[in-house]
């Protein structure tokens, strides 16, 4: 490859990268208007997270179960705006009402540590703990697993909560066997 040719590169890739900046410094200022990017991913990918959160909730409302775990996420951690753990938890659960395990685990657990309102909500996070164990997800299983072995958010049932300890160990789930192991069970 020639210098003419490596040099032209080099100005072309420097002049997406200028126009990429510019566009992305200017939605940052109009994010709560609506950005104008072609979606979520795309304005993520340039780091205009304020605008790719209000894109991805757009999307989740459509019924995008990634867009929807994505908002989730950049509501828990403040990505993009300040951070909100009961919208969180919304989204979270439009993902896990769309089937996306991940999603349930996420607002079973900010349910579980009370982070979102100062106080455990053992019956909600049993219930979404449940639904992410019915979607064969190790981590919601051993949530749901100690929930009934220890009678929080429901009944204590020490058998079912082993049960469902063991389902998340023979999954690979380091933690669950751990558990198994401190409650003097057996994989």
């Amino acid at each position: 490859m020639g210098r003419k040719q490596q040099w032209f590169i080099g100005w072309v890739a420097s002049v997406a990268l200028s126009t990429t900046v510019a566009v992305a410094q200017d939605t940052q200022t109009q994010a709560n208007e609506g950005p104008d990017y072609p979606d979520g991913a795309y304005a993520y990918a340039i780091g205009d997270y304020p605008a790719s959160r209000v894109l991805f909730a757009e999307e989740c409302r459509r019924g995008e179960v990634k867009s929807c775990l994505r908002v989730a996420d950049d509501w828990r951690i403040g990505r993009g705006g300040p951070q909100d753990l009961t919208k969180a938890i919304d989204s979270a659960t439009d993902a896990c009402s769309l089937s996306a395990s991940d999603g349930c685990t996420l607002a079973a657990t900010i349910h579980f540590e009370g982070r979102a309102t100062g106080s455990p909500d053992y019956e909600s996070a049993r219930v979404l703990y449940q639904r992410a164990c019915e979607l064969s997800d190790q981590r919601g299983c051993a949530g749901l697993g100690n929930m009934q072995y220890m009678g929080l958010g429901g009944l204590r049932d020490r058998q079912e909560g082993i049960e469902n300890l063991r389902r998340a160990c023979r999954q690979d789930f380091t933690y669950a066997c751990d558990q198994l192991r401190g409650y003097g069970q057996s994989r």
